[in-house]
């Protein structure tokens, strides 16, 4: 008979996997970063006061979206036993 206690024992073989996702969306996540600095850069180029104002949107998009999504997404990770 299976006992429900071997269900609810995650051990490193689950952990594993988990942390190789970790690291690559880590890695994508900075090369995307980088993109969008390049991107926010292209817009200063030219510093009329719309141009600036895209920059400093696009910025705090990012911050809002893909930073927001980072952090719960490694908490949740350390969450996991």
């Amino acid at each position: 008979m299976i006992k429900l206690k071997d269900f609810l024992n995650e051990g490193p073989e689950e952990q594993r996997p988990a942390d190789k996702e970790v690291q690559r969306i880590v890695k994508a996540e900075a090369k995307l970063r980088e993109r969008m600095l390049k991107l926010e850069q292209i817009f200063l180029r030219d510093a009329r006061p719309e141009n600036v104002k895209l920059a400093k949107d696009i910025k705090k998009v990012y911050k809002d979206t893909v930073t927001k999504f980072m952090r719960e997404m490694i908490k949740m990770r350390k969450k996991m036993k």
